[in-house]
């Protein structure tokens, strides 16, 4: 299990809340999502991986939709 749902699990069995990434969130609509105003500070992050080595079809795809939210927020 990951953190992110770890937290999630905490957050659904719980009187809690926690604060995600947005993208996180678009896949668990069971929960409220509340806009946090004003917005939090933003931070970047990088994806290291070696090109030499073997990519899984799930690295892969991690991968293609990384690059397309990039894209896609880049454009915005």
């Amino acid at each position: 299990m990951s953190s992110a749902s770890a937290l999630i699990e905490a957050v659904r069995s719980a009187p809690l809340l926690t604060v995600l990434p947005y993208a996180i969130t678009l896949n668990h609509t069971e929960l409220e999502r509340i806009p946090v105003t004003p917005q939090l500070p933003t931070r970047d992050v990088t994806v290291l991986r070696r090109d030499s080595d073997y990519q899984s079809s799930a690295s892969r795809a991690f991968d293609a939709i990384v690059r397309e939210l990039v894209t896609e927020h880049r454009g915005a």
